[in-house]
């Protein structure tokens, strides 16, 4: 895997290949032993909450206990706090499925083939006049497993992903630079693991 990280020295980018080793299988062992903040554990048992909800409650989890969150809304990834998690770029853009058009953006579609503006200069110019969530309906389930990148305690991101109701797989991720080694977690609703098991 090809990342893009930031040398804290200089600021400047630099790539870095990867190699990733299984710590374990998918399981939801530790789903007990983290105990979450009680507006956490009232929305995660609601029947209502989305796979999209569910991220959002760990990483907010994380932070409260001190990790560095990076998501959607990110620049480059600071990779020197102790304890930080950020997802993984090909998680973040495919891990709940293809984006969908919103009701805006067939809108602003109908009006510029009347116009006749080709579908690449529509596209730049809804972006540029509405929010990519505006232009865009996102599934809140998701499609794919999940994967973010961390550093800090396996054990307890593990925990706090298993606690909002994930089955999780731990990786170790060591560069080929010999810079720092650190850890890789992959998300998915139970449901799906069970689905990829009996395949």
């Amino acid at each position: 895997m090809n990342m893009q990280a930031v040398d804290p020295q200089n600021q400047s980018p630099k790539n870095v290949t990867y190699r990733t080793h299984p710590l374990n299988a998918w399981n939801r062992d530790r789903a007990r032993t983290h105990d979450l903040a009680h507006a956490t554990a009232g929305f995660v048992n609601d029947p209502d909450i989305t796979d999209r909800d569910r991220i959002a409650f760990a990483l907010r989890e994380l932070r409260m206990l001190g990790y560095a969150v990076y998501g959607e809304q990110r620049g480059r990834v600071d990779w020197s706090p102790p304890k930080m998690i950020c997802p993984l770029d090909d998680s973040m853009w495919q891990a709940f499925g293809p984006l969908r058009s919103s009701r805006l953006y067939r809108h602003l579609a109908r009006i510029a083939r009347h116009a006749h503006i080709s579908a690449h200069e529509r596209e730049r110019l809804a972006l540029d006049l509405y929010d990519f969530t505006a232009i865009f309906d996102r599934c809140e389930a998701l499609q794919e497993p999940y994967v973010f990148t961390f550093k800090g305690d396996p054990a307890l991101v593990e925990a706090v992903f298993q606690a909002v109701g994930f089955s999780t797989r731990l990786s170790s991720s060591t560069p080929d630079d010999g810079s720092e080694a650190h850890y890789e977690i992959t998300i998915a609703p139970p449901t799906m693991v069970v689905a990829e098991f009996t395949r």
